[in-house]
């Protein structure tokens, strides 16, 4: 009786020994499961994302031939504005037309960037003559007494900006296709705002000589 009750306790000491080792190991694996290594671009290993990248968009345009207007919104979007009208070449001065409604509190106002200088004139606001349609009585494609400027194009530029932003002063101010402006600062004053252009070719021959 004595030598079976010692084969007892022994088969009960090795099965508790067995139970410790297996909650051990069970313990162990499931850490390990768990454990996750990060990488680049904000993914873990199993390829599930942690964070998204930012996003980023852009916008391009094709310029037009012949004076043909392929006027692009720039990047930010907000309004349905776009120039219509000239379609072909054109005297100077002209009538610049569009279509789309101007925000409240936003004025829309026209550049013309003189081709091979750099160099950024204004004609002024645009004006509402019905709903949903705008126009500029004149916009200057240089000198008119110029004949060499005939058959060159210009980009016409539309530039929506608050109304009482000093950029819109700036404009205002200097309402007139004599005002000028460099390229580096026509992108530091208006740079920032909602842009659209078109190429315009303006009519006629430049005489021999030019």
């Amino acid at each position: 009786m004595r030598i079976g009750r010692i084969i007892l306790i022994l088969v009960g000491v090795i099965l508790a020994a067995g139970l410790v080792t297996g909650a051990v190991v069970f313990s162990t694996s499931h850490k390990t499961a768990s454990v996750t290594t990060q990488v680049p671009n904000g993914q873990t290993t199993s390829g599930v994302p942690t964070s998204a990248p930012a996003a980023t968009s852009a916008t391009s345009s094709t310029p037009g031939t012949n004076g043909t207007p392929t006027a692009t919104a720039a990047t930010g979007g907000g309004s349905d504005i776009a120039i219509t009208a000239p379609t072909r070449a054109v005297g100077t001065p002209f009538t610049l037309r569009g279509t789309g409604d101007i925000p409240s509190g936003q004025v829309l106002v026209s550049f013309v960037l003189a081709p091979g200088t750099g160099t950024y004139f204004t004609d002024g606001p645009a004006k509402v003559n019905s709903p949903g349609n705008w126009w500029v009585p004149q916009v200057h494609l240089g000198d008119q007494s110029d004949k060499c400027s005939n058959g060159h194009t210009y980009t016409v530029l539309m530039v929506l900006m608050p109304a009482a932003s000093s950029a819109a002063n700036t404009a205002f101010h200097q309402g007139d296709y004599n005002a000028s402006y460099s390229a580096r600062d026509f992108k530091n004053i208006f740079g920032s705002f909602q842009t659209w252009k078109i190429p315009v070719t303006r009519s006629g021959s430049a005489p021999a000589g030019c």
